[in-house]
């Protein structure tokens, strides 16, 4: 695969993601545009929905910069993984629970393909509130909804469909795919499509 496809995915998930903050900035400038015109002030809700629609936008820009593995896209404590997740996951009211699962034995490397793992399971069950992420064994994550029956299986040609550039909905996963094909991680998950989702590591040494 050339280089330029995979920055070509994620640039078209963030115009596909920033379609509401930008939106949601256009409504309330012309909101504040026309209170000003009035002589009227500025009403906080609309402030709060511009900061809320910026961050929002931001938020997304770092999420690309740490799909495709640039650096600087974790400088600080809003781009770190942890972060990334709550503010991907929180707007909607959605939730990671981490069960028990340490990663502090794991390279910055694994943990973004970790991070990507998450995001593509949220994206592949957007009715689930919460996701799980334990690991049953020392070289093996598993990642599923938090609640069983919160989601039915998603679809079973996924696999075929993650060796080649993907639909907006998949574009997490099929980031967390190629990059466990780079470090000879395992992804399974059962034939019918159902949770959880599997990640097995060739190795459980520090740095791997």
């Amino acid at each position: 695969m050339d280089h330029l496809t995979p920055v070509m995915v994620a640039v078209t998930r963030l115009c596909h993601d920033l379609a509401g903050p930008l939106g949601a900035l256009e409504s309330g400038t012309s909101l504040l545009e026309e209170d000003c015109a009035d002589g009227q002030p500025l009403d906080p809700e609309i402030c709060a929905l511009l900061k809320d629609s910026a961050t929002s936008g931001a938020l997304r820009l770092r999420l690309v910069r740490f799909t495709l593995g640039l650096s600087g896209s974790g400088s600080s404590a809003s781009g770190t993984p942890a972060a990334l997740l709550g503010a991907c996951l929180s707007p909607a009211h959605r939730a990671l629970v981490w069960s028990g699962a340490d990663v502090q034995d794991r390279d910055a490397t694994d943990i973004r393909l970790l991070t990507l793992a998450v995001l593509g399971c949220a994206d592949l069950w957007p009715s689930a509130p919460a996701f799980r992420l334990c690991r049953p064994a020392p070289d093996r994550f598993e990642i599923a909804p938090d609640r069983s029956g919160a989601c039915g299986p998603f679809r079973g040609e996924l696999r075929e469909r993650l060796d080649r550039p993907p639909e907006t909905a998949n574009v997490f996963l099929w980031f967390a795919a190629g990059l466990a094909r780079e470090r000879s991680v395992t992804l399974q998950w059962p034939e019918d499509g159902s949770a959880p989702l599997r990640l097995t590591f060739p190795g459980t040494g520090p740095g791997r």
